[in-house]
């Protein structure tokens, strides 16, 4: 597929986490010390099934994450495709129109946005048609899409307007061979803390999304205050 999947990167010590759009996945167990009161034998022992429901946990993780990103970037691709007569008509008010019906039918998607080469948003359906719009202030994480002409998931950033953390699944609009547009998919880090949610964790375990900057993106214990941090340098 055309979404950027990054390098495989070590999560820590004992497992590896295999490539993904959002390329690293993290679930940390509580209480690992407690086993030290263990024999050598029965510790190597519990170790091991703790580390091989760890990397089971983890693949069904990455897995999740990978299929509903991978299933944002197809749906985002077709709405460029089905709207391509209206870009290129530049009737920017009926897209408008068309992307806010999408957006109400997929609660995983908080918004659109179209942008420019210069950065400049053209369209964006988290505020009304017609708003005053601002150059975005996330332009270096769509840059790559307008090198390419690729897709790409982007790392954590703030939004220009709703000052939240956001995922970008950004799809380019070309024209003549050139890409003249990035349609932005915005997806709110809540969003993905609920693939999280739904993985059903032991309550001792703590599950983590990160991007490939090092950034929490979603967690599923005290999510607002380690959203934006970077993860330690053990990891």
């Amino acid at each position: 597929n055309d979404a950027d999947r990054g390098n495989v990167m070590r999560a820590s010590a004992l497992w590896k986490i295999l490539p993904s759009i959002l390329p690293i996945v993290l679930i940390t167990v509580l209480g690992l010390m407690s086993f030290a009161v263990l024999g050598v034998t029965e510790f190597n022992r519990e170790r091991g099934h703790l580390e091989e429901n760890l990397m089971q946990m983890v693949t069904a993780l990455e897995k999740a994450v990978d299929m509903k990103l991978e299933s944002v970037v197809q749906a985002t691709a077709m709405l460029v495709a089905s709207n391509r007569d209206l870009i290129e008509q530049r009737d920017f008010a009926t897209l408008y129109s068309n992307l806010s019906k999408a957006e109400s039918e997929e609660k995983f998607i908080d918004h659109f946005a179209l942008v420019d080469q210069s950065g400049q948003q053209v369209m964006n359906t988290v505020v009304p048609w017609g708003s005053p719009l601002p150059i975005s202030r996330n332009r270096e994480r769509y840059a790559a899409s307008f090198a390419t002409g690729r897709s790409f998931v982007s790392e954590l950033g703030i939004g220009t307007i709703t000052k939240q953390h956001e995922i970008y699944i950004v799809v380019p609009v070309i024209e003549h061979g050139q890409t003249v547009f990035v349609l932005v998919t915005v997806l709110k880090s809540s969003s993905l803390a609920g693939i999280l949610s739904e993985l059903h964790l032991a309550q001792d375990w703590v599950g983590n999304i990160f991007d490939s900057w090092g950034f929490v993106v979603a967690r599923t214990r005290d999510q607002d205050k380690f959203i934006g941090h970077k993860v330690s340098q053990r990891l």
